[in-house]
């Protein structure tokens, strides 16, 4: 599956890959949507290895007392996504 490059631009935004495989360079590749460019929703992770990781991106912003909460849409894209794994699993090859 190769990347899927979207040219419409919503609310003011344009998206550049919207679904598709990420490939990490001698490691494996992240399939799953991506918003401004970044992995965000759920996804997985294949290494070469044999390992298969499924999880999902999230936007998470701490707030000052150290509890997380969702950002608002405009500080979304200022915000990197963490990765929130499920238990790791391998592959019989």
């Amino acid at each position: 599956m190769e990347m899927i490059k979207a040219s419409s631009t919503v609310n003011g935004k344009k998206n550049k890959f919207i679904k598709g495989e990420w490939k990490l360079y001698e490691a494996g590749t992240y399939t799953g949507t991506f918003t401004n460019d970044k992995p965000i929703g759920k996804g997985t992770f294949k290494f070469e290895n044999g390992i298969i990781q499924n999880g999902e991106y999230k936007v998470i912003k701490e707030t000052k007392e150290g509890e997380e909460e969702a950002p608002a849409d405009d500080e979304e894209e200022k915000v990197d996504p963490t990765w929130e794994g499920e238990p790791i699993y391998k592959t019989v090859k």
